[in-house]
């Protein structure tokens, strides 16, 4: 196969450029119907358009209030216990990843960049479990009381098309928008806990696959691959398999 670039970081920036500008028209088509949105409550309410009191209910996305309720039943014993165990698998994935640093650096070889990316991810959210753990032990009612909310406001669950969304918070720029394409980072997205479907809280309403469509699309098999020939498909279907097995085992 005769390659259309002269190296990598040419065929890297045009596809940068191809995904700046189609996140552009994405974004002008979201801000495009945002406006015709805001004029259809605007006549269906019958509110003056430079009416100060107008409530945008586009503009703002917010989550159901948690109650007292939420917040007490919320138990730290069993949320530390929890933590201290995902704590434990975290330390020994960057031990792993270490190791692996490690060994590109012993044959005299530049260790590939999503190796260092996630060791840095891995190493904030030792941090982030270790910080929480620390406010549980140590910290005094006030600082627990505020922890109770954050997991409650984690813990709570929306339902929208079929999905089951809770917020999550991304501690990396590598999760994507189902929606629009862009990255979903801090506290400004969400999970669906059945399909894994991730969009930012503003981009729901333009979600179009149902939770029970993705689940089904998940569980298909590609129909057609971009092989040179039927060895390089056979790599590809051992390959697809292989991840598909360990996001499995990931999920247990």
């Amino acid at each position: 196969m005769i390659s259309a670039f002269d190296n990598d970081k040419d065929r890297k920036t045009i596809i940068a450029n191809q995904q700046l500008d189609d996140s552009k028209k994405r974004l002008k088509k979201l801000n495009n119907d945002i406006e015709k949105l805001k004029k259809s409550i605007q006549e269906s309410s019958g509110v003056n358009p430079g009416d100060n009191n107008l409530v945008n209910d586009v503009d703002n996305v917010t989550n159901n209030e948690v109650t007292e309720e939420d917040i007490n039943s919320v138990n730290l014993t069993e949320y530390k216990a929890d933590l201290e165990q995902a704590l434990e698998e975290e330390i020994k994935r960057k031990e792993s990843i270490i190791k692996s640093i490690q060994q590109y650096q012993a044959a005299k070889t530049s260790e590939p960049i999503e190796l260092n990316q996630e060791l840095k991810t891995v190493e904030l959210s030792i941090e982030s479990k270790k910080k929480d753990i620390e406010k549980i032990t140590k910290g005094d009612d006030a600082c627990k009381q505020l922890l109770k909310k954050k997991i409650a406001e984690q813990n709570q669950i929306h339902e929208y098309n079929g999905h089951k969304f809770r917020t999550k918070k991304f501690i990396n720029n590598l999760n994507v928008c189902s929606c629009c394409n862009d990255n979903v980072y801090g506290l400004q997205g969400q999970e669906c806990t059945v399909c894994k479907t991730i969009c930012h809280k503003y981009c729901q309403s333009y979600l179009k696959n149902t939770c029970q469509e993705v689940v089904l699309l998940n569980k298909t098999k590609p129909m057609y691959y971009m092989a040179i020939d039927k060895n390089d498909k056979a790599r590809w279907v051992q390959g697809l398999e292989y991840f598909r097995s360990e996001w499995e085992k990931s999920k247990s």
